[in-house]
C-alpha cells in the first residue's frame, strides 16, 4: 500500500496520548515522517504491517508511539518486545522509546544484548520491564533462563529484519515468535524483502498490511555520490584531500575487515585527524565510548566496518567515503544513508579498484543512480579550495569585527616602509605562510627524531593561550593524564598552571600546554618515554 503523503499532517491530528504528544513537542517533533504517517495509524488501530523503510525514516518512532500506548504500566509484565540486529541498534531504539515515553509515568524500558553483563540486565528485568529491547539470541537466552516471559506480549517488533537475516538470527527469530502469544501483534520493518523474510510474514503475521514509503528506493535522494577510480596505495591520500576540500563536521569512513579499520584509524591519527575505529573485536565498553564522542563531535571521523556501524544514529554526518567497496552491492545504499539525513544534504565518494567495476554497475542498477566518476583531487584543487574558504573567512571578519586598530597599523606600516597597500598585503601573507611552513618543517624533523619548533603554532584547536599537541601513546599503552602531567614537569619543567586539557584516547593522547611554553615542550619532550614507550609528539591540526 502507499497513500499520497500530507506534508501539512501533524502529530496532534493522530489522536495520541497527551502525555506522548508532549514527548514529541518536548523532541521537537510536530510533524511525521513518511512512514511514520503512513503506518502509525495502522499500528494503533492493531493491525499487523509489513513496512520497507530504511534507517533514517523515522521507523523508531512509528512502532515506539504504538509500543508505548499498548503498555499498561500498573502490569510489571514484558508486554512489548522488540527485535533488533545489534546492541547499538538496540539501544538506540530504547533510549528514543525512553524519550518518547518520558512523560508516561513508571514505563519501564529494558535493552538487552550481548557483549555485557547478562547479571546486570536479569536485575532490570526483575524489577519489571513493559517493554524489551534487545538482539534475538540474547532474547533467547533470557527465554531458557526464564528471566524473560512472553505470555503477556501484545505486540513483537522486527526492526530492520532483513539485516537480522542476513546476521544469521533467522532461526532465533522464528523461535522467538513462535513461543509468543498467538493473539499478539506483530509489525516487521526491513529495508529490503528478501524471500525468507517474506516466509516470517506470512508465517507469523495475521493479514499483514504492506506499507512501501516513496522514500524507500535504494538510493538516498540527498545524497551527491561520486566514485574515484584509484588504486590500494592512493587511498589514503585521496581521503585526506576530500576531508580538506568538504570539511564535513562528521564523517564516515567504511572498510571491509577490521584489520583495515585500525590501518586507516592509525593512519589517519599520524596526519592529526581526530578519528576512532568500530569493529567487532571492541568491547562493549569501548564501542559505547566511540559512538559518545563521535556523537559529541570529540573524533570527527568514524572508521568503521559494516556490522559496526549498523543501526548507528547519527543525524549530522554529512560525508561518508567507502575507503573498501561494499561486497554485497545492497550495503553500499545503506552506507550512503548514514548521510543526508533529517533533510539534510550530504555526499558520499567510493573508491573504485578493477576488482570493484563489476559490483558498481550493479549499484548503479540497483539505485537507478549513477554516482558521478571523478579523478582524485590534485594539490590544487586543494589549495583552491583553501584559498576560497580564506576568502570568504576574510569577508566574514571584514563584516563583523572591529578592524580601525588594524586599518591604522596598516597605513602607517605603508607610510613609513614606502610600500603600497597591496605590496605590504603580499609581504604579510609571505611571512604567515614562510612561518607556517617552518613550523611544519620542524615537526617533520621531530617526527625523524630531530629539530626544533619556531614557535609557530597556529590552529591547533587549543583553548586560547594554548597551545595543542599530539602524542603517540593512550589508553592501550595504559596511559594515564598523571604520566602525562609528570613527564611535563619532569622533561619540561612546567608548573600545573602550564597544563591544560589532557585527551586520552585508545591510540593517542592530545594534551594543551600555555603558549608560552610550547616552544621548550616540542622540543624538551621529543622521545621521552611515557608509558614505557619512546614517544612522538606533534602540534596538533585543528580539524
Amino acid at each position: 500500500m502507499s497513500t499520497t503523503f500530507d506534508l501539512d499532517k501533524k502529530f496532534s491530528d493522530l489522536n495520541l496520548p497527551a502525555d506522548i504528544l508532549q514527548s514529541l513537542n518536548d523532541l521537537g517533533y510536530e510533524n511525521p515522517t513518511m512512514i511514520q504517517s503512513e503506518s502509525l495509524p495502522i499500528i494503533v488501530e492493531g493491525n499487523d504491517i509489513v513496512a520497507q523503510a530504511h534507517t533514517g525514516s523515522g521507523k523508531t518512532i512509528a512502532f515506539g508511539i504504538p509500543a508505548i500506548m499498548n503498555v499498561d504500566v500498573a502490569n510489571d509484565d514484558t508486554q512489548v518486545l522488540i527485535m533488533c540486529p545489534t546492541r547499538e541498534l538496540a539501544n538506540q531504539v530504547a533510549e528514543e522509546i525512553g524519550r518518547i515515553g518520558k512523560h508516561t509515568n513508571r514505563l519501564k524500558i529494558v535493552p538487552v544484548y550481548g557483549g555485557t553483563s547478562i547479571d546486570r540486565q536479569i536485575k532490570s528485568l526483575r524489577r519489571g520491564a513493559h517493554i524489551v529491547v534487545g538482539t534475538p539470541g540474547r532474547i533467547l537466552d533470557h527465554i531458557d533462563r526464564r528471566t524473560i516471559s512472553l505470555s503477556s506480549v501484545k505486540l513483537v517488533v522486527l526492526d530492520e529484519a532483513d539485516r537480522m537475516l542476513d546476521m544469521g538470527f533467522v532461526d532465533d527469530m522464528k523461535t522467538i515468535l513462535a513461543t509468543s502469544p498467538a493473539e499478539r501483534q506483530t509489525i516487521m520493518f526491513s529495508a529490503t524483502m528478501p524471500k525468507p523474510i517474506l516466509e516470517i510474514a506470512k508465517r507469523f503475521q495475521k493479514n499483514p498490511k504492506n506499507i512501501k514509503t516513496s522514500n524507500s528506493d535504494m538510493s538516498a535522494p540527498k545524497v551527491e555520490q561520486f566514485s574515484l577510480d584509484i588504486n590500494e596505495s592512493q587511498k589514503l591520500e585521496a581521503t585526506l584531500r576530500i576531508f580538506t576540500i568538504e570539511n564535513p563536521r562528521l564523517g564516515i569512513i567504511f572498510c571491509n575487515t577490521k584489520r583495515k579499520t585500525d590501518e586507516v584509524v592509525s593512519a589517519l591519527q599520524a596526519n592529526g585527524i581526530f578519528a576512532d575505529g568500530l569493529h567487532g573485536d571492541m568491547k562493549q565498553a569501548q564501542r559505547d565510548s566511540v559512538l559518545h564522542k563521535f556523537r559529541q563531535g570529540t573524533i570527527t571521523v568514524l572508521v568503521a566496518t559494516d556490522v559496526a556501524a549498523r543501526g548507528l544514529d547519527v543525524d549530522d554526518i554529512d560525508l561518508v567515503i567507502n575507503y573498501d567497496f561494499p561486497q554485497d552491492p545492497e550495503q553500499y545504499v545503506h552506507r550512503i544513508g548514514r548521510t543526508g539525513r533529517a533533510g539534510r544534504e550530504g555526499k558520499s565518494y567510493a573508491f573504485i579498484g578493477r576488482r570493484d567495476r563489476f559490483q558498481l554497475k550493479i549499484v548503479q542498477r540497483l539505485t537507478k543512480t549513477e554516482p558521478t566518476l571523478m579523478r582524485m583531487p590534485s594539490p590544487k584543487d586543494v589549495e583552491v579550495i583553501q584559498n576560497q574558504r580564506m576568502i570568504e573567512q576574510l569577508v566574514k571578519l571584514a563584516e563583523s569585527e572591529d578592524i580601525d586598530t588594524y586599518i591604522e597599523k596598516i597605513n602607517t606600516w605603508s607610510t613609513v616602509a614606502n610600500l603600497d597597500a597591496t605590496t605590504l598585503a603580499a609581504i604579510l601573507l609571505k611571512m604567515r605562510t614562510t612561518d607556517k611552513a617552518g613550523s611544519a618543517g620542524a615537526k617533520k624533523k621531530a617526527s625523524s627524531g630531530g629539530g626544533s619548533s619556531n614557535g609557530s603554532f597556529e590552529n591547533t584547536g587549543a583553548e586560547q593561550g594554548m597551545v595543542r599537541f599530539f602524542m603517540n601513546v593512550g589508553r592501550e599503552n595504559r596511559t594515564t593524564p598523571r604520566e602525562i602531567v609528570q613527564a611535563l614537569v619532569r622533561e619540561c619543567g612546567l608548573q600545573g598552571s602550564d597544563i591544560g586539557k589532557i585527551n586520552i584516547f585508545d591510540k593517542f593522547t592530545f594534551f594543551e600546554v600555555s603558549d608560552a611554553k610550547s616552544e621548550d615542550v616540542y622540543r624538551s619532550i621529543q622521545k621521552t618515554r611515557v608509558s614505557g614507550i619512546s614517544v612522538n609528539v606533534e602540534p596538533a591540526n585543528k580539524k
